[in-house]
């Protein structure tokens, strides 16, 4: 498996998630909103609760300034790591800051964190799997498709380390996220079954297999006949 399958993500992906977590703060956390829901609690509180009120809109306020601000600085980084200057995104070009930076500055915000998935991935590309690893077990997980690239990336890094039982754990866990698909779900079923193969456990490997095949039989892996050729596989070893 090379880089471009086990990273699976580009800024589509990422310009989906920012937008879409924009949107639904704005509609959630907007002052308009929360003093329609909490009227008649806030006319029987009185000026103290107003303050308590003012207090937490004034900091959804904040954050979604410091969340913009993240998202700015994060233009330059991604657009090296995009341009595969993976370098650059990791130790800078002089000017602009790192992913590191983003990841130290802004973590708590959805930028932050999403600055902390590419943190990871670029040092998977760069060959660092130790800080790889790390940086993606602090990512943030949530129901979307970088989530379930963040854990396959995981599945990758400690597939290279040889720890094949946690690699096919992170695949398995990615194929079911954020739902079940004829696409990615089959695909990272695959890397686990072949993960629980390396680590000697021939029979979950095979049962995940038979999951390929049984509930996904228009996938690739279904149509170019590997499930069947590592169902087959594993068959004949159990007759041994």
């Amino acid at each position: 498996m090379n880089d471009d399958e086990v990273i699976d993500q580009d800024e589509v992906i990422y310009e989906e998630e920012k937008s879409s977590k924009g949107a639904a703060s704005a509609a959630v956390t907007g002052p308009q909103s929360f003093t329609e829901k909490y009227r008649n609690f806030l006319l029987i509180g009185g000026v103290a609760v107003l303050a308590v009120v003012g207090y937490f809109i004034y900091n959804y306020s904040q954050k979604d300034k410091v969340n913009a601000l993240a998202q700015a600085e994060m233009v330059m980084p991604i657009l090296y790591y995009e341009q595969d200057s993976i370098n650059k995104a990791l130790n800078g070009d002089g000017q602009s800051p790192t992913l590191s930076d983003i990841v130290e500055d802004y973590g708590s915000t959805d930028a932050g964190n999403m600055a902390r998935y590419y943190l990871g991935t670029a040092y998977l590309k760069s060959g660092n799997l130790d800080e790889g690893i790390a940086a993606l077990e602090e990512y943030r997980q949530n129901h979307s498709m970088v989530s379930a690239a963040a854990l396959g990336s995981l599945g990758y890094a400690y597939e290279q380390k040889g720890d094949f039982e946690t690699a096919a754990k992170h695949y398995e866990e990615a194929a079911h996220t954020p739902k079940d698909n004829m696409y990615s779900t089959p695909l990272y079923l695959m890397h686990a079954g072949r993960n629980l193969e390396s680590a000697n456990k021939t029979e979950e490997a095979l049962v995940l297999y038979k999951e390929i095949k049984e509930n996904f039989p228009l996938s690739d892996q279904v149509r170019d006949g590997s499930v069947d050729r590592s169902i087959a596989k594993l068959s004949e070893e159990d007759f041994e």
